[in-house]
């Protein structure tokens, strides 16, 4: 059995017997029902602005706790706000001796460390001069 082909979008619809044009003014049997569609959708309408309506009261009333909220929350804030800097003040006061403690440590392992390589280097410089004296009295 052929599968129908699917209808050029140009060509015009034939107007054979029995079949009435596109803009036809015959009765549709859709207009018939409308008489009773209407009410049904009227009725399902009223229906949705009602929920519609009960949404909106809700959303209103979630806003106004929102506000509510919101105030007690940025009061919240301002407190750990406080209690993060006086942790950070006591913790700092800490830092900053124990920074001291470090850096004086720091300087004194500096200073003994100058004072090492001081030492290396005229060491070195010793065994340099005894080489020269030893060659020289070689010659």
């Amino acid at each position: 059995m052929p599968l129908p082909q699917p209808s050029n979008s140009r060509s015009r619809p034939s107007t054979a017997a029995g079949a009435f044009p596109r803009h036809s003014m015959a009765p549709n049997r859709l207009s018939t029902a409308t008489g009773s569609i209407k009410p049904r959708q009227h009725a399902h309408l009223q229906s949705q602005l009602a929920q519609l309506q009960a949404n909106l009261a809700d959303t209103e009333n979630l806003l106004r706790m929102t506000a509510v909220q919101a105030n007690f929350i940025a009061e919240l804030g301002g407190w750990t706000g406080g209690l993060f800097m006086a942790a950070s003040k006591v913790l700092g006061e800490e830092t900053a001796a124990a920074a001291s403690a470090a850096a004086a440590h720091q300087y004194q392992y500096q200073a003994q460390y100058q004072a090492q390589v001081q030492r290396d280097q005229q060491e070195h410089e010793q065994e340099q001069e005894h080489e020269q004296h030893l060659t020289e009295d070689e010659q």
